[in-house]
Order: C-alpha cells, then sequence, then structure tokens
C-alpha cells in the first residue's frame, strides 16, 4: 500500500494546488478557461487505481479475519490504522461479535502509554467475564481477535 500512498498523496497535492489557484483567482470565467480536463482526468484515474488498492487490501484482511465483513469500511480502516492500540480497537468489537462489549484491560505496563493486556470481556449487558489467564493483544489485530 505504500506505493499507493505516494499515488494518492501527489493526486492530493495536485489538486490542492488546482485548488489555491482556483481561490485566488476566483473569476468563473478564469477558472474554466484554463485546461485542466488532462490534468483532472490524469488524477481521477489514479484515485480509481488507488481506491481498487485499497478494496482489495481491505478484502484481504477480511478473508483472513471474516467477522470484519461485518464492518464499514471506514470502520475496518479505523481498526486497521490503531492496530496497536487494543483500547481504540475494542471501540468496534461489538461490530464483530454478537452480545461482546469490549475487553477488560490491566492499565498499562510501566513506561507503556497504551493497554495491551486483557483480563476478560464485559458482555453488551455488562458482565464481566474474567479469562483464566491474561490475554496479551499484540501483533496483527486480525491473528489477536480471533
Amino acid at each position: 500500500m505504500s506505493e499507493e500512498t505516494k499515488v494518492f498523496e501527489g493526486v492530493d497535492r495536485e489538486f490542492r494546488d488546482i485548488m489555491t489557484d482556483a481561490s485566488a483567482n476566483p473569476g468563473v470565467v478564469e477558472a474554466c478557461t484554463k485546461e485542466r480536463l488532462e490534468q483532472l482526468t490524469v488524477m481521477s484515474n489514479s484515485i480509481k487505481r488507488c481506491e481498487k488498492s485499497l478494496n482489495e487490501y481491505l478484502e484481504g484482511k477480511k478473508k483472513s479475519f471474516p467477522r470484519f465483513y461485518f464492518l464499514s469500511n471506514q470502520s475496518l480502516l479505523t481498526i486497521l490504522s490503531n492496530g496497536t492500540n487494543p483500547p481504540k480497537v475494542c471501540e468496534f468489537i461489538g461490530d464483530c461479535f454478537d452480545g461482546l462489549n469490549t475487553l477488560i484491560f490491566l492499565p498499562p505496563a510501566p513506561g507503556e502509554e497504551i493497554a495491551r493486556v486483557s483480563s476478560g470481556m464485559q458482555s453488551k449487558d455488562g458482565e464481566n467475564v474474567y479469562f483464566s489467564q491474561n490475554f496479551v493483544c499484540e501483533g496483527a489485530v486480525e491473528n489477536w481477535c480471533t
């Protein structure tokens, strides 16, 4: 996805330049007479390729953890971008597992800002069920959610 990120950032920068130019010269006739059709077409095609790659990436994640199919792409992107922050991921865990609200985390280890060790889970009704041994949420989120 790093190549697609670079392409997207380039298109974003180019589009911002066009909008800055349009803002500096707000006349409609002047803005519309500049030859931008080819530039905008290339940008649109680049964005479509990025979107296709992103959808393929998300589909791969859904195949590796089928419960991700219950989530919107936006929610899945939020989960994947916060995969190293288990409490943030747990905001969506109820969408993947019926009846589950969140995991119960122990306080973060000294020197750490994020809690990664779970001692149990909490239902949507507020019932707590504790694990027989603590569980460390580390690695790819689709692996530790399994």
